[in-house]
C-alpha cells in the first residue's frame, strides 16, 4: 500500500503546485506522509459534510479542489469552521490535499473534465498558459456544441449528468437561444476586480434573471458562460446566457 508521500507525489506529477497563480493556496493542508494511503476521497469543498463523509468512508486522504485556507489563518480552534475540519481529519487520520488552479491550468484539467460531462469539444484554452508552446494549457475553456442546441436543452443535459446540488442548475438568458460555443471562465479575484451585478434583460424577471454565479464569494469562474454565435451592439438584451452549477458557500 502507497504512503501518503507517495500518493501526492503522483498527484503534483499531474497538477504542479507551481503552476497555481500567485494568490492560490494549494498542497496538503494535513496528514502524515508515512501514513498509508487505500482510500481517496476526491470532492469540490472542504466543508464539514465533506469531511464527516470522508471519515464515515474509511478515506485516508480527502483530495479538494477549493482551499480551505486561502487568505490563510491565526488558529485551527475547533470552535470555528475551518478548525474543527482540521480537528476531525487529524482525529481520524486523513490527509487533506487541495489543487485548485494547477488542476485547472493542467491538460487535462478540471475544465476538460466537465466539458467531457457535456459532450463538449474543446478547442483551446480560455487563457493560454505562456510556458506552454503547444497551446493546450491554461486557465478555462473554449467549447464548442456539435450540433448546436438550445439553451434550454443544454441546461438539461447538465441537471443530468452533473452531480445534484442543494440549488441545481442556475440558467439566464432566452431558453430558445441556440447555443454554438461555450466559455468555462477562469477564477476571478473580486478584490481586483470591483463587478457590478448586472441588470437582467428586460424579459427576463424573478429567479430566471438570476446571474450564473457559483455559491461562493468572488467565485465567478465556477460557472459556464455560454458565448452567443456572432457579434452586435452591446445591449443588455443581447448579453451571454449563462450557466452554472451551484455548490456550497465556504465560510
Amino acid at each position: 500500500m502507497p504512503v501518503l508521500s507517495e500518493v501526492i507525489s503522483a498527484l503534483e506529477a499531474l497538477w504542479p503546485p507551481e503552476r497555481a497563480e500567485q494568490w492560490d493556496a494549494v498542497g496538503t493542508v494535513c496528514g502524515d506522509p508515512d501514513a498509508p494511503v487505500g482510500r481517496v476521497l476526491f470532492a469540490v469543498d472542504p466543508v464539514q459534510e465533506v469531511v464527516d463523509e470522508a471519515v464515515e468512508l474509511g478515506a485516508d486522504l480527502l483530495v479538494t479542489h477549493h482551499p480551505l485556507y486561502l487568505r490563510g489563518t491565526t488558529t485551527v480552534s475547533a470552535g470555528t469552521f475551518k478548525g474543527r475540519a482540521v480537528h476531525t481529519l487529524i482525529k481520524h487520520d486523513i490527509a487533506l490535499h487541495v489543487a485548485h488552479t494547477n488542476a485547472d491550468r493542467a491538460d487535462p484539467g478540471v475544465s476538460d473534465a466537465l466539458a467531457g460531462a457535456l459532450d463538449l469539444r474543446v478547442t483551446g484554452p480560455l487563457v493560454p498558459d505562456p510556458s506552454d508552446p503547444a497551446g493546450r494549457r491554461g486557465l478555462g475553456r473554449i467549447c464548442e456544441l456539435d450540433p448546436p442546441m438550445r439553451l434550454a436543452e443544454l441546461a438539461e443535459r447538465a441537471a443530468k449528468r452533473l452531480p445534484a446540488t442543494a440549488q441545481g442548475i442556475r440558467v439566464a438568458g432566452d431558453p430558445e437561444r441556440t447555443i454554438r460555443t461555450l466559455r468555462r471562465g477562469p477564477r476571478r479575484r473580486r478584490r481586483r476586480l470591483r463587478h457590478r451585478r448586472p441588470a437582467p434583460p428586460p424579459r427576463l424577471r424573478g429567479p430566471a434573471a438570476e446571474p450564473a454565479r457559483a455559491g461562493r464569494r468572488g467565485a465567478l469562474g465556477h460557472r459556464v458562460a455560454l458565448d452567443r454565435a456572432g457579434r452586435g451592439p452591446a445591449r443588455r438584451d443581447l448579453r451571454p446566457p449563462r450557466l452554472g452549477p451551484a455548490h456550497p458557500r465556504i465560510p
